[in-house]
């Protein structure tokens, strides 16, 4: 009569992390209970949590690089423009009174 083997609760199951999904993976530590295991789950629940963080934090930081790139280019075109204007409008006050003092234009 042959029994068979009972598990070994103790016994910390591996499995590859690469090619599972990581809310499989987090099931699957979730599903762990003795002491050990416990705490082998928190430390690499965290890890797991840092990683989706750290991906969240990357896209949101690129997200506001290109945000800021858009906005320094809107203000340094609109300063352009602006420069550009007062150029012309300085240009123009500048001939009129040079036309005023030499008695050019009559008021």
């Amino acid at each position: 009569m042959s029994r068979r083997k009972q598990p070994n609760p103790n016994k910390v199951k591996r499995f590859h992390k690469r090619n599972q999904p990581l809310v499989q993976i987090q099931e699957v530590i979730l599903q762990r209970h003795d002491g050990q295991q416990r705490r082998w789950q928190r430390r690499h629940l965290r890890s797991y949590d840092l990683l989706v963080r750290n991906l969240r934090a990357k896209r949101s930081f690129s997200r506001v690089c290109v945000c800021v790139c858009v906005c320094v280019r809107v203000a340094v075109s609109l300063l352009w423009s602006l420069n550009a204007s007062l150029r012309h409008l300085n240009a123009s006050e500048v001939s009129r009174r040079r036309r005023e003092s030499h008695g050019d234009v009559q008021s």
